[in-house]
């Protein structure tokens, strides 16, 4: 039982062994069924060590059979990653980010997970306009690599605004003054932090070429979910957010201003919107109970159960 993504010489090696694999979470874009495609069509066989194709969704399921696995093997079972995705954020936890951070109860805060260095000045660009309309709002700008937080602070405060590091509020270096963007530069608090927001825009997404981040995890925490156009890598997360009116797309730097203001302005919609996004992914949880059955059918099949 092995979960791969596309492992071509992995299969290879199973197949020379004899060695049965079942692929879980199977997950194909358009430029890896392509080369699949033509690989099979170079090493004949090659599919046959795949004895059940468990693909995260309907579009990755049909890649793989037009890649050549039979399609009596592949099914839909859904994303794996679904099932993991926190809802909710242990109380005494976010009290303590919360006071770390220096935010009072009830404060606006806009949280930009996994951003890149070409969506930093366009962040804050937005964050200066915002502030000026909504008073006593709150920045986090969560680089996606960690170790680009110093050069990150350099960048907002060129934009005139002031900025501190996470771990700055953590050593008591630096008061948590409610002007400074906070700058994340720990692991393992993104989720937390985005349990405390009243936005979340989710990067590599702004600016080409993009591909998304993980945009299901806000959404788990029922908060209202930005992205910019550029996805691609998460088709059909945004399908699946998109289907049920769950995720604000916008264009561009001026679109992001204007949705973040209107969802800042009114926080009716923004609960709702919030509550669409969890409900999205509640009722896509299952995968890890539908995968299972699959794989136990499997191994039933060749008498090991």
């Amino acid at each position: 039982l092995v979960e791969l993504e596309v492992w071509p010489n992995f299969l290879l090696g199973c197949l020379e062994r004899g060695v049965p694999v079942a692929i879980v979470n199977g997950r194909a874009n358009l430029s890896s069924a392509r080369f699949l495609r033509g690989l099979g069509r170079l090493c004949r066989g090659m599919w046959d060590t795949v004895r059940l194709c468990c693909a995260r969704s309907e579009v990755d399921a049909e890649r793989f059979v037009r890649a050549g696995v039979p399609r009596c093997r592949v099914f839909a079972t859904g994303s794996l990653k679904y099932d993991a995705l926190p809802v909710e954020v242990d109380s005494a936890r976010g009290e303590e980010l919360r006071r770390r951070l220096g935010l009072a109860p009830g404060a606006r805060l806009l949280v930009a997970g996994s951003i890149h260095p070409s969506e930093d000045e366009p962040l804050c660009r937005v964050y200066a306009r915002l502030r000026s309309r909504h008073e006593g709002l709150r920045l986090i700008l969560a680089p996606r690599h960690i170790e680009r937080a110093a050069n990150l602070v350099r960048k907002v405060e060129s934009t005139g605004l002031r900025a501190v590091r996470k771990t700055e509020l953590d050593s008591g270096r630096r008061p948590p003054t409610g002007e400074k963007v906070i700058v994340l530069d720990t692991i393992g608090e993104l989720t937390t932090c985005y349990s405390l927001a009243s936005c979340a825009f989710v990067g590599r997404s702004l600016v080409p070429p993009g591909g998304g981040q993980n945009m299901m995890e806000p959404a788990a925490l029922g908060k209202p979910v930005l992205v910019g156009p550029y996805t691609g890598n998460f088709q059909p997360e945004m399908d699946l957010l998109r289907a049920r009116d769950a995720v604000v797309v916008v264009r561009d730097e001026s679109a992001l201003f204007s949705e973040l203001d209107r969802l800042l302005s009114d926080r009716q919609a923004a609960r709702r919107h919030g509550e669409r996004a969890r409900k999205a992914v509640m009722e896509s949880r299952g995968a890890t109970r539908r995968t299972l059955h699959r794989v136990e059918g499997m191994l039933a099949e060749r008498g090991l159960l």
